[in-house]
Parts: structure tokens; sequence; C-alpha cells
């Protein structure tokens, strides 16, 4: 108990400071800051073993009213306690409910097996967890492993993604019948709750639901997902305050750690996400995609990303705000999977677009990544929309190194969810950012490899028009895939003046060696209307046409480079798997 305590202490000290955080205090001084008082008290050990209770533990039996027996025989005593499991057993189970001062304590050579029938879960489709935590002071520990056996769930379908069956069911969403399966593990409507050290696996829905609670950990531990099941999420959190996830190991299908906010009057606020080894078919990191309520004080750092479709993901689609995110210290790896999952190998993507017709859009502000290190075969995508202008972004200390991972076709932005969907037939650029105020880049490095994917072009695309104080300081490229390093300081100079031209920008462009700038707003195609313009002389406009000129052509004796460069060894990966 008294390392179990540590583990505790540890954690609500970190809640305590994402409370502190929304008060704009200094991140790094706050994580060492107590508060003694959110620590809860520990249950003694009184235990509920599940043998006492009449568990089998053989796979085949149904244990599920004994285990049920224990956690109510354990919710008696006073104090709350600890549900015992047997060593080398596998116990086969429905719902079990966890209930006040109880923890379920699973030792490393036992294993819980779900149950896959429908009579095996409540009546409605919300209620659909395995184990489902709706509790005070409750938890699950141990290295033991909570297995969905998702493999009686799938059937035929093809090297990309396998059919899963679903139940029809009258309770399930009438929009989207293909979720009608059931969670694995559920925290909902709790207060201090922990999971600790167990290993989830072969979940065919949400290996880890956190629905309107707080103050919950999840630390150390690892979720296995199939990498050809849909909708196969990591952890999602939705509506939840004070929530903080530790050193977890997760490799799944869909998101693997997932925020969002399902209704109007449920927000997220302090998460801390600390550490950890993440890998997915989809987004590795996904903030929204359902932005109901607003989001604040989002802090991810120490993470390692590998083998993923989308590595950072900031997705507004409704009239929720997202504000106040920081993200420090991760380690990107993006490549190309098919285009049924979600992403297009970004290691960073942060949009705010409308869901259908007329809907509204919250905003996007006060976002700022911090010593990132990507590899990956796309750009960094940062779009908003006429109305919801992604606001106060700041890219500081970005290492991004474009890399042929695969042979997958390219050449295409991902916007979904939201109406404009996917759009192909796009160029590649490293960074790539529209409707955006106040950005800041500072201290980026971009190096093209070799060789080069067909589709990748600019270095820095903007859409002058709707992008506004945009500040560019210390940005170095390389372009391994075309040109030998160098540059010449009149290429430098020359980018400089067409982004002074464009919005005032600082700029200190330090290369020359094949990167170019793509102003979508110029005197050659015209700049009737355009902000980005509206203030320049005339001969600024002829001196800016003339240089775009030039650009074009050197775009295009850059392009042809590119494509006849030699062949590059294979990458070497930031993390064994």
């Amino acid at each position: 108990m008294k390392r179990e305590n540590i583990h505790l202490r540890g954690f609500f000290l970190a809640s305590f400071l994402l409370t502190q955080l929304a008060a704009g205090q200094d991140e790094a001084l706050l994580a060492f800051e107590a508060a003694e008082e959110a620590i809860p008290s520990i249950p003694p050990e009184f235990t509920c073993p599940v043998k006492d209770h009449g568990a089998i533990g053989d796979g085949t039996a149904y244990d599920t009213a004994a285990i049920q027996a224990a956690i109510d025989a354990c919710t008696k005593n006073k104090d709350g306690g600890v549900v015992i499991f047997d060593e080398e057993k596998q116990y086969l189970t429905g719902q079990v409910i966890l209930k006040d001062g109880v923890r379920l304590r699973l030792p490393e050579s036992a294993t819980i097996l779900a149950g896959s029938k429908r009579e095996n879960y409540p009546k409605s489709y919300g209620d659909w967890y395995l184990i489902l935590l709706e509790c005070q002071n409750c938890g699950i520990d141990g290295e033991g492993r909570i297995d969905a056996q998702g493999t009686l769930w799938t059937y035929g379908g093809n090297l990309e993604q396998k059919q899963v069956t679903t139940w029809e069911d009258p309770s399930c969403p009438k929009h989207a019948p293909e979720e009608c399966r059931p969670h694995l593990v559920g925290v909902r409507d709790s207060f201090q709750v922990t999971i600790q050290g167990v290993q989830l696996y072969d979940s065919v829905h949400w290996a880890v639901h956190i629905l309107r609670s707080e103050a919950v950990a999840v630390m150390g531990v690892s979720i296995w997902g199939d990498p050809l099941v849909p909708l196969s999420r990591g952890i999602v959190i939705d509506g939840s305050r004070r929530v903080y996830l530790g050193g977890n190991v997760i490799s799944t299908a869909d998101d693997a750690v997932s925020l969002k906010t399902t209704a109007a009057d449920k927000p997220i606020e302090f998460v801390l996400v600390d550490g950890g080894l993440i890998q997915s078919k989809s987004v590795a990191i996904q903030i929204g995609d359902e932005t109901r309520a607003h989001m604040s004080t989002l802090v991810f750092q120490n993470i390692t990303i590998q083998q993923s479709h989308r590595g950072l993901a900031l997705t507004v689609r409704d009239e929720g705000s997202v504000t106040g995110v920081q993200f420090t210290n991760i380690s990107i790896e993006a490549l190309f999977f098919e285009r049924s999952w979600k992403g297009a190998a970004e290691p960073i993507h942060i949009t705010a677009m409308p869901r259908t017709v007329g809907s509204k859009v919250g905003m996007v502000s006060d976002v700022r990544f911090t010593n990132i290190s990507a590899s990956a075969e796309a750009g960094v995508v940062v779009a908003g929309s006429p109305g919801s202008t992604i606001e106060g972004l700041v890219l500081e200390g970005l290492n991004l190194e474009l890399v042929r991972h695969t042979d997958i076709p390219g050449g295409f932005l991902d916007y979904r969810p939201g109406l404009r969907g996917l759009v192909d037939d796009v160029t590649t650029s490293a960074i790539f950012i529209e409707h955006a105020n106040h950005a800041t880049l500072s201290n980026v490095e971009v190096v093209w490899g070799k060789p080069a994917r067909p589709e990748w072009g600019q270095t820095l695309e903007i859409t002058p028009h709707s992008v506004h104080a945009l500040s560019v300081q210390n940005l170095f490229v390389h372009d391994e895939s075309a040109h030998p390093a160098g540059g010449t300081e009149a290429a430098g100079s020359t980018r400089g003046i067409m982004m002074e031209w464009v919005r005032k920008i600082q700029a200190n462009l330090r290369s020359g060696n094949g990167a170019f700038l793509n102003l979508e707003a110029n005197a050659a195609r015209g700049v009737t209307g355009r902000r980005a313009a509206s203030s320049a002389s005339v001969a600024m406009l002829i001196l800016s046409g003339l240089v775009v000129l030039a650009l074009v052509g050197f775009a295009l004796y850059d392009q042809v480079a590119r494509r006849r460069s030699g062949a590059k060894a294979a990458f070497e990966k930031v993390a064994s798997a």
C-alpha cells in the first residue's frame, strides 16, 4: 500500500498543478507545488477474494455474479476494500460495476475476459462497459490483463480493415450503427479514480472512457489494440476535469488519446499527459472532432509518437472553443496509411471548420508547440475558416524532417469530419497556414529528405488574405532531395522582401537551397480586395510580381530536380516498437 500511496500522491499533485495553470502561472514551477488536501484516503487492506464468492476462473464459466458479489462485500465495509483475483486464473465475465472505496487488484498472471453476448450487458447502449466505475476513491490496479476478446467480433475484411460484428439494438445511435458494440473500461460520474499498471487488450471499441468525472489518473497502463479494427480507440476523455495520463503505452487502430466534449454543459479542463509511447493507425493525440463545450488548460509533454497517420491534432467542428494548449518535448513519426483511416501523414494538424452548412464553430487560441521533433511524409497544417481563425499559435523549436516512409499515394488534405472532407490533388508544403492571426514560427528547421515524394512542394505556404501578424524568426531549410546545402544571401534577402510585402513579417531566413515561398495573393494573379496587398504601393506590387515570376521558375526547376534525386537509406526509427 505504501507504493500505491506514493503514486496517488504524485497524481493529485499533478492534478493540483493543472488547477493552478488556469491562473496563468509558470508550468515548470507549478509542477512541484503540493495540495495535500487533494490526496484521497487509502482504503485499508480489507480484502474480498472473488473465490470466496464462487468464482471459478477457468475462462469458460461466467464469473460475473461472483465478481460483483465480492465488490458488494467490500462496499459493506465502511472503509471499502480490495477485490482480489487469484493468479494463473481467467475470469470470464459480463458487466461489473465498481462502487465507492473499492479497488480491483489483478495480479500479473490473472486475466479478466470480456463476455461477447448481448445479454452480458445492460439494456441501453450508453451503459455498455465491461467494467464500469461509478464511484469515489476507487480504481483498478495490478499488472494483470483485461481482454476484450476482439477476435470474437471480427471477420473477413481486407489488408487495411477487418469487418466487425455489431449488435442490432434500438438504443444504438442511428447515425452511427457501426458503434453498436461495448467499451472495455468506463469511468463515469466519478471522483478520485486511479487505473494503474493493468494491460488492456483487443478492444473492439474504446479501451478507457472517462466521462463527466474529476480527479482521474491512468498511470503505467498498456493498451494493445488490433490495428485493423476501426473505432478501437485507446483513452477517450469527455466532459471531465483534472485528468492525468502518465507513462502509458498505447497502440490502437483509431485515435490513441482523444479529448472531446459531447454535452454543451460539460467542458474539459486541466488535462496533463506526461510521458508515454503512442502508436495509432489514425491520430495519436486528438483534441476535438466533437466540441460542444469548451476545452482549456491542456498540457502534453515528454511523449514519443511512432508510426501514426497523424501525430498531434486539434480539430474544432462545433460551437465549443479550445484554448490554453501546450505541447512540449514530443517526438513524432507520421506516415501514410490507407485513406479510410483519418489523417494524411501530418505531424501537426490544427483546423477549425464547420461540421455542416451554417453550423457555428468555436475558436482555437493560445496553442503552443515547443521542442517538437518530427519525421513525416507530409507537413504541418494550420487551417481556420472565415469567422473562426486560429489565434495565438506558437511553433517554437520545431525540427521537421520530410521523409519518404511509404509509397502510398499522398497529395491530399484531410479535413474530416466537416464540409471540406478530403481535398485531392494538393501540393504538400512543410508548413501550410490559412485563416490565422498572430502566429509565430521561431527556431524552425525543415529538412527535405530524399528520395522526394512526388507531391512535395513549398517550405512555407500561406494565404495572405487570411493570415495576419505572422512572425517568422530563424527558419532554417535544408533540401537534400534536390540541392546541396547552402544558398546565397541574395536568395534569402528576396524571401525576406516577399514576406514583408505580405504582412510585415519579421523574417530571418537562412536557406536558399531549394526552399521557396508560395504566396496565394500577388500582383501577377490579382490583389483586388486582398487585405494583404491593400496598403502596398504600386512599386512594391510590381516588384513583388517580378519576384513571384522568378520564384515560379525556380519552383519548376526545383520540382524537376527532386524527381531526379537518388534513393535514401532506410529511415532509422526514433524508438523501438
